[in-house]
């Protein structure tokens, strides 16, 4: 039987089309995991868009990994992602 990890995945894009932001939340109530992950764009302040500044970057990776490998030992087979347009502080409950 199938076991995803259940994510929400929150998207927007701007003006142009371009997508700028991005977020993950967890949706899953396990106590032995934390899934979160925000990035946002940063072409309009490039002074900024360094490595450690709200990009992902080579520790981000191997905690991905570690994650993975948590997830997979906890039993889930797969991943559940709901996506959403918007920002999630504007979500409803």
């Amino acid at each position: 039987m199938a076991n995803p990890y259940k994510v929400k995945f929150y998207h927007d894009k701007d003006y142009y089309g371009h997508e700028f932001y991005h977020e993950i939340q967890n949706v899953t109530e396990d106590p032995d995991v934390t899934v979160y992950f925000k990035a946002y764009d940063m072409c309009e302040c490039p002074e900024d868009a360094m490595l450690n500044r709200d990009l992902f970057n080579g520790d981000d990776y191997i905690e991905a990994i570690e994650l993975g490998m948590l997830l997979s030992n906890l039993g889930y087979d797969s991943i559940e992602v709901e996506h959403f347009t918007g920002d999630a502080d504007e979500e409803e409950d």
